[in-house]
C-alpha cells in the first residue's frame, strides 16, 4: 500500500504549492479561497498522508488536511446550517492546522539539527530544508486564515497564500533536485542535438544555395559569353555585308563610269565624222564659189 499512497502523497504535497497559489490569485480578486477544488485537494492530501503516515507526526498532519478539506466543502455546501456551522469552524481548524504544521516543521528541523550534529550532512540538510520550508508555510497559513475573514483583509490573505505557494514549492524543488536536475540535463541535450540537427540543416541549405548561386552564375556567364559571340558575329556579317555593298557599288561604279566614257567617245567621234562632212560640203562650195568668179 505504501508503494502507492507514497508517490501519491508526494505528488498531492508538490501540488498544493499550485493551490495555495490559485487561492492567493482569488484573494487577490475579492474571492472567496474556499473552492470545491481546494475542499477535494484538502481531502485528498488527508487520505493519502493517512496511507502513507509513518508516525503520530504524519498522521496528525493528515487527519488535519483532511478535515480541512471537509469542512471546506461543508462551507461551499447549498445546506444552511451546515454552512454555517462550517463557516465558523473553519478560520479555527485553519488556524490550528497552521500551529499543526509549525510545531511538526519545527520539529523536523531539529531533527535535522541532530542528525548534522552526528555528522549526517546529507540527512540533515534535508530535514533542515524541508522543515524550514514548512515552518515558513504554517506561518503564512496562518497569517491568511486571520486575515482571511474580511474582506479588507483579503490582499493581507493574498500575500500570506503565495509566500505559502513559494515556500512549498521550494521544499519540493530542493527534495527532487536531482530528478529535476536529471531531467533538465536531459532537455537540454536534446535541445542541443537539435539545434546541432538544426544547424546542419541550415549548412546544407546553405551549400545547396551556395550550388546554386554557382550554376546560375556559370550559366549567366555562359548566356553573357553568348551575347557577346552573337553581337560580335552580328557585328561581323553587318562589317563583311557593308564592305560587300561598298566593293559592289565600287564595282558598279565603274561599270557606269565605263558605259559614260564610252558613250561620250562615240559621240564625239560621231561629232567629229559630222564636222568633217561639214568641212567637206563647205570646202566644196567654196571651190565652186571660186570658179564662178574666175
Amino acid at each position: 500500500m505504501d508503494k502507492i499512497t507514497g508517490p501519491a502523497k508526494e505528488i498531492v504535497g508538490a501540488a498544493g504549492s499550485g493551490k495555495y497559489l490559485y487561492q492567493a490569485g482569488r484573494a487577490f480578486a475579492g474571492l472567496n479561497t474556499t473552492t470545491r477544488l481546494t475542499a477535494g485537494m484538502d481531502m485528498l492530501s488527508g487520505l493519502t498522508g493517512a496511507g502513507a503516515a509513518s508516525n503520530v507526526a504524519d498522521a496528525a498532519k493528515a487527519a488535519s488536511s483532511g478535515a480541512k478539506g471537509v469542512v471546506g466543502a461543508a462551507k461551499i455546501s447549498q445546506a444552511g446550517k451546515i454552512a454555517s456551522f462550517a463557516g465558523k469552524a473553519a478560520p479555527v481548524l485553519a488556524k490550528g492546522s497552521a500551529i499543526l504544521g509549525g510545531v511538526l516543521g519545527g520539529i523536523e528541523m531539529g531533527q535535522g539539527a541532530y542528525n548534522l550534529s552526528q555528522g549526517n550532512k546529507q540527512k540533515g540538510t534535508d530535514q533542515l530544508v524541508s522543515g524550514g520550508c514548512d515552518v515558513v508555510t504554517a506561518g503564512a497559513l496562518y497569517v491568511a486564515a486571520t486575515s482571511g475573514a474580511t474582506v479588507v483583509g483579503l490582499p493581507v490573505a493574498g500575500v500570506a497564500l503565495a509566500v505559502a505557494g513559494v515556500a512549498q514549492a521550494g521544499k519540493y524543488a530542493y527534495k527532487y533536485r536531482e530528478q529535476i536536475g536529471d531531467a533538465a540535463k536531459w532537455v537540454g541535450n536534446k535541445a542541443s542535438d537539435g539545434a546541432e540537427w538544426a544547424g546542419g540543416k541550415i549548412a546544407q541549405g546553405a551549400g545547396a544555395v551556395k550550388k546554386g548561386a554557382e550554376f546560375v552564375g556559370d550559366k549567366v556567364s555562359d548566356g553573357v559569353h553568348a551575347v557577346k559571340d552573337g553581337v560580335k558575329a552580328g557585328r561581323d556579317f553587318v562589317g563583311d555585308k557593308v564592305s560587300d555593298g561598298l566593293n559592289a557599288a565600287r564595282t558598279g561604279a565603274r561599270v557606269v563610269g565605263d558605259k559614260i566614257g564610252d558613250a561620250v567617245s562615240e559621240k564625239v567621234d560621231q561629232a567629229k565624222s559630222v564636222g568633217k562632212a561639214v568641212g567637206n560640203v563647205l570646202s566644196g562650195g567654196a571651190s565652186r564659189l571660186k570658179g564662178l568668179f574666175d
